[in-house]
């Protein structure tokens, strides 16, 4: 995943929670893959190749932080990047202008009212180790 750095309107906040995306390349894939189009964690875990449970272990962590947002629920439920984080997401699409390591589909989010900003300390790790 890159960010596009160059954005002077990125706050500290959302510029540590992007550092923080960036630190683990599984955590970064799936942002960069649901920053292409939405999908539901099996449709992630087959385009990434990571098994289902590395899949919903990163979308939980992703969600309590703000980073993506979801529709749904159970099997179905569809995740999406969260408007404050896809602002400074530079998909493989985006980058090179064509079609993205997994998919070349841009759609629109749904309405994310409810991907309001989270306490501060939402991106503090809190010494936790990614898988």
């Amino acid at each position: 995943m890159s960010v596009r750095r160059d954005d002077a309107s990125i706050d500290d906040r959302t510029r540590r929670l992007l550092d923080w995306i960036e630190g683990n390349e599984n955590r970064s894939r799936v942002v960069r893959a649901l920053a292409e189009r939405p999908r539901n964690a099996n449709q992630l875990a087959t385009a990434l190749d990571l098994h289902y449970r590395t899949i919903t272990h990163h979308l939980r962590r992703l969600t309590s932080r703000g980073v993506v947002t979801s529709v749904g629920d159970g099997y179905g439920e569809t995740y999406f990047v969260a408007d404050r984080v896809a602002a400074h997401v530079e998909t493989d699409a985006t980058a090179s202008g064509g079609a993205g390591e997994v998919g070349a589909e841009t759609p629109a989010n749904p309405d994310e009212a409810s991907a309001t900003d989270t306490d501060d300390d939402a991106t503090d790790t809190g010494g936790e180790r990614d898988v």
